[in-house]
């Protein structure tokens, strides 16, 4: 990657536009929420805790006591530019082309839901899409039947738990994989059956096992939050949505996100070709699309 960058001037010049224009925004005012998770993180406001897993507060509070807690942007910005560097990585991965992936961190950079994101203080800007670009790029390595595969399910396995601990929504993801995995053997004209799950699904069923037994170990032992959590999951309350806000929310959300990345999903979904390379992701756009209007979502979302 460092010497690919080296040797890509316009790779260069993205990593260093994307730096300099977040840099300057570190310092700025906390807004709305924001304030609660610096609230969270300083130990002055006393024991807040976040009905969140656990991580995303660790990072806050470690980032306050040793940069201070006016400065917690730092962790979305880090987490953002790994978040560059894996968009590169996964876009070169599944469309084998280095100019697409350049347009992909492009357009990442100069997006203006990326730049509030990239500096916003909470968990679905950065440090969620961390861990599943990460599940992502060592998913598609997994696929592949190479000497390191089982390198690539270690680190599957850890970004994995990293989603699971970083917010619940992780679960889509999860869901989108499994979901490409018996497409992939429909397509392949393989019978899904007991055979099929004990020697294609198996890893799955006991890394959900595994990562259960981990999440359940630290972060389900708080049961009074996790009770606290569940009140708030008011699946069967269809009042618990205003329906025409968020439809409203949904168009406008279209004016910030540009022909540039509105159109290409378009075009994507009507080629047969694109569609199954980057299916993946359009599942899980479907997926976490979808169930946002689900009532009660908005309690794991």
């Amino acid at each position: 990657m460092i010497n690919s960058i080296k040797n890509n001037k316009w790779l260069l010049i993205i990593f260093v536009t994307f730096v300099f224009t977040r840099f300057f925004g570190l310092d700025q005012i906390y807004h709305q929420d924001e304030y609660r998770w610096a609230s969270i993180a300083n130990p002055f406001f006393g024991d807040i805790s976040s009905p969140h897993p656990p991580l995303p507060e660790y990072f806050y509070k470690l980032t306050g006591r040793f940069l201070g807690f006016d400065y917690l942007r730092v962790v979305p910005f880090v987490f953002s530019f790994f978040n560059l560097v894996l968009i590169y990585l996964v876009s070169l991965k599944i469309s084998k082309n280095k100019t697409v992936a350049l347009i992909a961190v492009g357009l990442f950079t100069i997006n203006v839901y990326s730049l509030i994101a990239n500096l916003q203080i909470d968990i679905d800007g950065a440090i969620l899409p961390f861990f599943i670009l990460l599940t992502g790029y060592a998913y598609l390595h997994v696929l592949e039947e190479i000497k390191t595969r089982k390198r690539w399910f270690v680190l599957m396995g850890l970004a994995v738990i990293g989603g699971f601990l970083t917010k619940l929504s992780f679960s889509l993801f999860i869901g989108a994989l499994i979901i490409d995995q018996l497409l992939r053997a429909y397509y392949s004209k393989e019978k899904i059956g007991f055979k099929f799950i004990l020697k294609k699904m198996w890893p799955w069923v006991a890394g959900v096992l595994a990562i259960g037994g981990v999440f359940y170990y630290f972060y389900a032992s708080g049961s009074g939050r996790i009770i606290e959590y569940a009140t708030h999951f008011k699946s069967l309350n269809f009042a618990s949505r205003a329906y025409f806000d968020l439809t409203f929310k949904i168009f406008k959300s279209f004016v910030w996100l540009s022909p540039l990345l509105a159109l290409p999903v378009v075009y994507g979904f009507l080629k047969k070709d694109i569609l199954n390379k980057y299916r993946i992701w359009f599942i899980y756009l479907f997926l976490s699309r979808g169930l946002t209007l689900l009532p009660g979502w908005s309690a794991v979302a």
